[in-house]
């Protein structure tokens, strides 16, 4: 303690250092703060690897056999991985690989598993090649739609080329082009043709393949020079594989591929249409890398749509739309003012309470220690977002704390006698051992949020290190910057003025409130301790009670408004794709009805609609796991901001739903809000079995068992009917004939997909060019029975002589998880009406038991939100209680005592009462947010607590009686714990109260630590003492029956240690 003594001292004594590391940190700060990169929330992987597989042609059924399983079985026993979950569709595979918590090298990871997968060489020969990458969540930035009445050519090459422009000139590093086709080369023979001049499609795709490549020779070296030798055949354009030679023929005669085929330069057969604002169009959609600040990209679009828009042609037009770096902006300026403004309340509350100067030194803490964490994020690489900027501002009051106690001991010791410059050192050594205590307990209270697992836990990652880099440059700022400015302040008595009559004011209302108010209520309390904590304890049941029956309901995330929204429809595969089209109208006219201002009321000008853009898509949906299709379809609108209009987007898209009605024949409509962060479907029961018929219908089983609940929409089944399959099987003549199975098959798939005779690159694409009949002569099961087969004595057979043909219904997709198939049955639940945890917990019981014993070769489990809360909290829960048993380590070193840290510790169950009865008296539902909340608590709670037994504990060792210490502790105390609660409350009031719909889903967490904390203050002066006291009483009792005699005084004994 001298040592820290001498080195506060030479601090007091030297003011140049203190205010040379002030200046330090505050410069430093500045500048880290504004090297920052902005975005909504921060980036991070998804501790997950995908392999995509295509598979040109094959179904599902073929897709898990030849792709899933083979892949399954190759990365069988990788110590890295933890699930594999595989997804069989039409044209391909999918795989999502997720690696076990404790995988830090995610690279290395992802070498192994393509050092697997790149082993398999059983695939079928349609197989492309494999491509393995990691996958993280990517933050969009802004959307560029490139629109209006031309050609999908047109649109498409403009695309690419403000594509490239915008990666070269402005350093937009990643851009995905959506709503276009690729392109194909096709060459298509017809079967009169094939039969004139006996050739097979398999034949011309070998041929075109043999002349159309360049192939180095090597090298000619002449006495003169060094000449390279190269083969030029490689063909880019319809023109120039029309001019190819085809056949030789004896007489000389040249037949051209032209001549033979009809070749096209045109775009793959799928179906791929892209519409903004009623017009075709295809879509940019713009992302930044983690280097990458948000708002310069969307600056650097806007400057760029500027400059281009003179250039375009008439006909096509550029529309900028679902401009995220606004929101963000937004976002932040919005905590920010909620952050300036705790600010200036802690700032005001301070100056009522203590000196202004003392005040104002103080209130310094706040931008040094603010500083100091801005320069540890900005060497750590973190960002500004909303979980760092939430993290400051739950922070903003709490790190005065160590300044006000040191500052209530500077004002006690000059007002014992002491010099300024002497109290300022006194006083800050004497309060080192509990402020430095206090402070570590907050730490060690925010460090389990650290150890979260699960996607919650990597969202919520960056808010504890903020925290606790405040928390660390906070006591660095009370022991080396605030006691040189104190020894300024009360050198001479004050000139009176309006300020100190006010403040005198407020001491006597604080004098008044100690004698008057809570010495008799103190004393009662003790005099009746049993009864005291017998009420607290009541309290304490009822309220566990109250959360044991779902009073307030428990979710994951409160619905958040949200400027954007989704609609889209889901169809059985085959359907044609006009049908799909027509559903895409029925959405957009329901949208563009949504501007109605007599049915939908908004507060913008009166030339704003309501929806500000509307992007459709047939084809294609975009996510994790992309579907395509020409079933499926999907609307995107962007409304006006939340503060232009008055309903909640939860309202408008309740009324675009009712506005489209029924979509006939659809198997699925789902509407929903796009919102940033972690998100997964309230309700998902996943089944597990190999009988996909068992499987199919156990899952119609449980979606009708969710349309039983009031408030769940969205019901969704991963096993959908696919496409109507022709099943061909040999018969016995196709032997005879010298025709195999595998050659009735390819002649097959080439006449009607079409076989890939080479791959081009054109460009900054590669372009297929496929072999195959004409359009024409695949458009019907005559087709098929008219085609003729070529055996290997190249006799062409009629294919109805060689096979039979049955027609029946597949499925769209087959999922498997670990090797075992899957049927995922997902919905949304709306939280006004239903609570997604009562559900599932009413199906685990005899709903679930039923279906198994109907089923008993399934399983099921429950994921979704209810995995991911199971899954957070478990491993919070483990941090927390290692986190109380360091608290109560630190305590117990600090105290030398085994007994007096569980009296400290006790706050923790009274700020968790005040924590719930926020939560019922503003009606918010419990979140995983108040669940973190409720944990930082427990650090906070506990230097009340502290900061009043060390006193009590100074007391006695100055010789006072034991009811007079413990009484006189409150008294000695009181301002200091009332002041540093006051203080932390004022931080978070702003947020507390804000309304904005950004701020919703912070919000519990705010109205956990201040109710908790108030509530906690309050007992905690009263309850605390009758605590001590109580375990007073127990030890004077054990003592009474172990060694008899006469009933121990409170006299005869020492205090508990």
């Amino acid at each position: 303690m001298s040592v820290l003594r001498g080195l506060i001292a030479a601090g007091v004594r030297n003011p140049v250092f203190a205010n040379g590391l002030m200046i330090c940190l505050l410069v430093g700060g500045v500048i880290s703060g504004r090297g920052l990169v902005s975005e909504t929330y921060p980036e991070f992987s998804l501790d997950r690897i995908t392999i995509t597989v295509p598979y040109p042609g094959a179904s599902p059924n073929e897709s898990e056999r030849g792709v899933c399983v083979k892949i399954e079985q190759a990365l069988e026993g990788l110590p890295s991985i933890k699930n594999i979950f595989s997804f069989a569709n039409e044209n391909g595979a999918f795989i999502i690989i997720e690696l076990k918590k404790d995988v830090r090298d995610h690279r290395l990871a992802m070498l192994d598993i393509k050092d697997r997968v790149d082993r398999i060489d059983s695939f079928p020969a349609e197989v492309e090649k494999p491509l393995v990458t990691e996958m993280l969540i990517r933050q969009q930035v802004i959307n560029l739609a490139i629109y209006g009445q031309a050609s999908e050519r047109a649109i498409k090459e403009l695309a690419l080329e403000i594509k490239d422009e915008l990666v070269s000139r402005k350093g937009v590093a990643q851009i995905d082009l959506t709503g276009v086709r690729e392109d194909e080369i096709a060459i298509e023979l017809s079967r009169e043709a094939l039969l004139r001049y006996n050739l097979s499609l398999q034949e011309v795709a070998a041929l075109v393949a043999k002349n159309c490549l360049d192939m180095p020779a090597g090298t000619l070296r002449t006495d003169a020079e060094e000449l390279t030798l190269r083969t030029i055949g490689q063909r880019y354009t319809a023109q120039q594989f029309e001019d190819m030679v085809l056949i030789a023929q004896p007489d000389g005669t040249l037949i051209k591929l032209g001549q033979v085929a009809r070749v096209t330069d045109g775009f793959a057969e799928d179906v791929r249409i892209g519409r903004f604002q009623g017009q075709p169009a295809a879509l940019l959609e713009i992302f930044k890398t983690p280097k990458q600040d948000i708002s310069v990209i969307s600056a650097a679009v806007h400057d760029y749509v500027e400059w281009k828009r003179p250039q375009l042609p008439e006909q096509i037009q550029l529309g900028v739309w679902a401009d995220n770096a606004r929101e963000v902006q937004g976002r932040i300026d919005m905590l920010l003012k909620n952050g300036l403004q705790g600010m200036l309340l802690v700032a005001v509350v301070l100056t009522l309470f203590m000196d202004l100067r003392i005040s104002f030194y103080v209130a310094m803490g706040i931008p040094i220690s603010f500083a100091g964490a801005l320069i540890a994020m900005h060497f750590l690489d973190q960002t500004l977002n909303m979980i760092t900027l939430l993290g400051l501002i739950m922070v903003s009051g709490i790190i005065v704390d160590d300044a006000i106690v040191i500052a209530d001991g500077y004002r006690i010791r000059v007002a014992a006698g002491d010099t300024p410059a002497l109290a300022a050192i006194n006083g800050s050594a004497r309060m080192f051992l509990p402020v430095t205590a206090s402070t570590s307990t907050t730490i060690l209270a925010f460090m389990p949020l650290l150890f979260v697992v699960g996607i919650m836990g990597k969202f919520i990652a960056v808010l504890p290190l903020v925290v606790i880099f405040a928390l660390t440059f906070s006591s660095v700022e009370a022991f080396a910057i605030l006691p040189s400015h104190l020894q300024h302040c009360l050198r001479r008595v004050q000139k009176r003025s309006w300020r100190t009559t006010f403040r005198e004011r407020i001491e006597q209302r604080i004098e008044y409130v100690v004698t008057r108010v809570y010495r008799p209520l103190a004393r009662r309390a003790i005099t009746a301790r049993w009864l005291t904590l017998s009420t607290v304890f009541s309290l304490f049941v009822v309220m566990i009670g109250l959360w044991a029956s779902g009073r307030p309901p428990f979710i994951l995330l409160p619905e958040i408004d949200s400027d954007t929204l989704r609609a889209r429809v889901r169809f059985p595969q085959g359907v044609p794709v006009s049908r799909t089209i027509q559903a895409v109208r029925q959405l957009e006219d329901a949208a563009n009805r949504l501007s109605d201002r007599q049915l939908l009321p908004h507060k913008g000008d009166d030339n704003e609609d309501l929806v500000r853009h509307a992007f459709s898509i047939v084809g294609e949906w975009s996510g994790f796991v992309e579907e395509h299709g020409s079933h499926i379809c999907e609307v995107i609108i962007e409304l006006l901001p939340s503060e232009k209009r008055r309903l909640n987007s939860a309202i408008i898209m309740a009324e675009w739903a009712r506005l489209t009605g029924t979509i006939d024949d659809a198997l699925s409509t789902t509407f929903t809000r796009i919102q940033s962060g972690p998100t997964e479907k309230a309700l998902d029961v996943r089944l597990f079995g190999e009988d996909l018929e068992q499987l199919s219908n156990a899952a119609d089983e449980v979606a009708a068992q969710y349309r039983q609940y009031a408030g769940v929409s969205d019901i969704e089944t991963s096993l959908l009917p696919g496409k109507r399959e022709v099943r061909i099987r040999l018969k016995p003549l196709a032997q005879t004939l010298g025709v195999t199975l595998d050659e009735l098959a390819g002649q097959l798939r080439r006449g009607f997909y079409g076989g890939r005779a080479v791959r081009v690159q054109r460009g900054r694409d590669e372009v297929r060019v496929q072999v195959r009949l004409p359009d024409d002569e695949r458009r019907s099961i005559a087709d098929i029975e008219n085609i003729r087969i070529q055996s290997s004595h190249r006799q062409d057979i009629p294919f109805r002589e060689l096979a039979y043909m049955d027609i029946e219904r597949g499925y769209a997709s087959i999922d498997r998880q670990n090797g075992r198939r899957m049927v995922r049955v997902m919905a949304n639940v709306d939280e006004r009406y239903a609570n997604a945890e009562k559900i599932l917990r009413d199906m685990r019981g005899d709903f679930l038991h039923s279906l198994m014993s109907l089923y008993p070769s399934l399983e099921y489990r429950m994921e979704g939100q209810h995995a991911q809360i199971s899954e957070s909290l478990n491993s919070l829960f483990l941090g927390f209680i290692l986190a109380l048993v360091a608290m109560y380590a630190i305590l117990a070193g600090m105290l030398a005592s085994y007994y007096q840290p569980l009296v400290i510790m006790a706050a923790i169950p009274l700020g968790a009462i005040g924590a719930l009865c926020g939560h019922l008296v503003y009606g918010y539902d419990l979140t995983i947010m108040s669940v973190f909340g409720l944990v930082a608590l427990s650090g906070i709670v506990v230097n009340d607590s502290l900061v009043l037994l060390d006193q009590f504990n100074e007391d006695r060792a100055a010789g006072h009686p034991l009811l007079e210490s413990i009484l006189k502790a409150g008294e000695h105390r009181f301002r200091a714990v009332l002041l540093t609660t006051v203080t932390t409350i004022a931080g978070l009031a702003p947020l507390q109260f804000e309304r904005s719909t950004q701020a919703q889903w912070m919000i519990p967490m705010a109205v956990t630590l201040s109710f908790g904390l108030g509530f906690a203050t309050v007992l905690t002066l009263i309850v605390v003492p009758a605590i001590y006291l109580a375990l007073f009483d127990l030890r004077r009792l054990f003592r009474w029956l172990w060694h008899g005699g006469p009933y121990p005084t409170f006299e005869t004994m020492q205090a508990v240690r």
